[in-house]
């Protein structure tokens, strides 16, 4: 009975969440709202975890508990442990990519990852066919619930040294 309830108040959260996403509420409203949903549901949201929530709501780009060490004044365990607790109380959202795991806020997002230099992009305003696989997957009898989307290449600035790379390396083959 708990755990239904519990369920109840998170999919109650995400909708609301949802929503204010949508009609553009500042950051600190969002987290004023959230931390009363929070105490709705028994879920504990601690100073640190707050900030450490702040933090990732306002970042564009997905971040490592190694940037957050260096933005809050907590031990990487503590960072560690709060980082699971809002991600399995599903807040925030995270992905694994060459032995590092990368947190951010957004449950659908598409990112891209420069091969060379490893900079990360946030490329979800290119994406806008999610309201067509949404559509598509309801007639299927799917519900989306979180999608993630991640493209490698070069940046523009590797791409420009790769083929000044490459033009030089023909001309001295020439020579």
């Amino acid at each position: 009975y708990e755990y239904l309830l519990n369920r109840i108040f998170i999919d109650l959260f995400f909708f609301l969440m949802y929503n204010l996403k949508m009609q553009m509420i500042c950051v600190s409203k969002q987290l004023f709202i959230l931390t009363k949903i929070l105490r709705m549901v028994f879920m504990k949201l601690t100073k640190k975890r707050k900030e450490i929530l702040e933090i990732i709501l306002k970042s564009q780009k997905p971040i490592t508990a190694k940037f957050l060490k260096s933005e809050v004044s907590s031990d990487l365990s503590t960072i560690y442990r709060s980082l699971d607790f809002l991600s399995r109380n599903r807040l925030i959202f995270s992905f694994g990519y060459e032995n590092e795991k990368y947190y951010f806020k957004d449950e659908n997002i598409s990112i891209f990852i420069c091969n060379s230099c490893k900079i990360m992009e946030n490329i979800s305003d290119l994406n806008n066919k999610s309201e067509n696989e949404h559509e598509k997957l309801e007639k299927k009898g799917f519900f989306l619930t979180f999608k993630m989307s991640i493209s490698t290449g070069h940046c523009v600035d590797c791409n420009k040294k790769e083929i000044f790379r490459t033009k030089k390396f023909k001309v001295l083959a020439k020579i």
